[in-house]
């Protein structure tokens, strides 16, 4: 994946390396495989690693690898168990319009929402207001591979609206067999995929 953040005038970009299993396994490697920084969610935890070394462990459902990938794996119930968890209030879904499409939201659109194409039922966009992870994300772009679909582009936007992070996708392997070994926290450092 090739990140680009953007803050003012100033544009970094980096290529992190991320593998994703089901249900909520999501591991970011930054720059190199051998550069030892990065996350790994697993177990509803987040781990932080810099030079190797776990710098901090901390309770966190990822709620964009809950509505945008997990859901397409897990029963539903356990999706809504989950989404509710990460704050969303499932009893108040709207017609909406999101991105140029018809879409479902789920949630108080004044504070912690989602929207889900009505047509294909694809993650969209979600929105946090308020507290950690406050920002809005969108999943801008599917694209179809090996006949699933992939969001290929993910646009991170501050609560003002500002455009700060882009992460473009590219070398996707849906479906694809990958080690569980690569989730252990005691790993990371060594995890490849």
């Amino acid at each position: 994946m090739i990140k680009t953040l953007i803050a003012l005038s100033i544009v970094a970009t980096d290529v992190w390396l991320e593998a994703y299993k089901s249900t909520g396994n999501l591991i970011l490697k930054f720059n190199n495989w051998n550069s030892g920084n990065g996350y790994l969610f697993t177990n509803d935890s987040l781990y932080t690693y810099q030079d190797g070394t776990l710098q901090s462990t901390k309770y966190r459902i990822h709620d964009l690898v809950v509505l945008g990938l997990d859901i397409n794996n897990i029963p539903p119930e356990t999706t809504a168990k989950r989404a509710e968890k990460c704050g969303y209030n499932l009893n108040i879904i709207a017609e909406d319009q999101c991105m140029g499409r018809d879409a479902w939201v789920v949630g108080d659109t004044s504070s912690t929402c989602f929207w889900v194409d009505k047509k294909t039922l694809l993650f969209l966009k979600m929105r946090r207001k308020s507290g950690e992870n406050s920002r809005e994300v969108e999943f801008a772009k599917y694209e179809k591979i090996n006949g699933y679909p992939v969001a290929t582009v993910i646009k991170f936007y501050s609560n003002q609206g500002e455009l700060n992070m882009v992460e473009k996708y590219f070398d996707i392997s849906p479906g694809c067999s990958i080690p569980a070994t690569i989730y252990n926290p005691n790993g990371f450092l060594n995890a490849k995929w």
